[in-house]
């Protein structure tokens, strides 16, 4: 089985800044610049992909990986939205997770 899935771009719009009031935006401490927390996500195309082999009549091995090529959606752009570096990647905004490539293997066993 292969399979691929696209999420397109989705952007954050931060609810506690009135994007009128410039004067009122976080410092971005990694620019130095006073900056609004919103941020665009570029899309992401993740690929799962696996194999499966009928050992015997009841008994089935697979194999496989989600997040095949270990694909990771946009880091935060604004320091105030990482709390402290524990949030790299948007809490609020999940394309296609964090925790990158899943590898697996199953074992089937059919009872009848």
């Amino acid at each position: 089985m292969l399979r691929a899935v696209q999420w397109g771009e989705v952007t954050y719009l931060d609810p506690s800044i009135d994007p009128t009031k410039p004067e009122n935006f976080p410092t971005n401490a990694f620019s130095g610049n006073k900056e609004t927390l919103d941020q665009a996500f570029n899309p992401v195309t993740i690929f799962d992909a696996s194999v499966s082999y009928q050992v015997w009549k009841g008994l089935t091995l697979s194999i496989g990986a989600n997040n095949l090529l270990d694909t990771y959606q946009d880091r935060h752009i604004h320091a105030n939205n990482m709390s402290s570096g524990r949030f790299v990647y948007s809490r609020r905004v999940q394309q296609a997770g964090f925790a990158g490539r899943l590898v697996f293997a199953r074992v089937k066993f059919d009872i009848r």
